[in-house]
């Protein structure tokens, strides 16, 4: 018998104990899995984040290379971009420009 069930012993019977224990049970549970499912989301976001990441520096760094663009160019097309979305903040939100990325992928 747990310290708790000793003290509280007048107010609960043992059946109403072993359904609050059941209930944490099941309630611990289902935030483990829901943690399990997070952590997996992040790490397959972080991939994802990564990959692009790789994508944009080969981009950048070919279009440098061959001369199709300087740095100058660049940096003003990204300030521009940046602008786009009403917000000077270093990112791009597309449902705030209108660009779509799922039809990207299909052209």
């Amino acid at each position: 018998m747990s310290l708790g069930r000793y003290f509280l012993h007048d107010f609960f019977t043992a059946q109403e104990f072993n359904l609050l224990d059941e209930r944490l049970r099941r309630q611990f549970r289902r935030r483990q899995e829901e943690n399990r499912q997070r952590a997996e989301e992040i790490a397959e976001l972080r991939a994802d984040f990564e990959r692009l990441a790789l994508l944009t520096r080969s981009l950048a760094e070919l279009c440098l290379e061959k001369g199709v663009l300087t740095k100058d160019e660049l940096k003003t097309r990204m300030f521009e971009l940046d602008l786009a979305d009403d917000n000077q903040d270093g990112r791009l939100d597309p449902r705030k420009t209108g660009l779509d990325p799922k039809g990207l992928e299909s052209s």
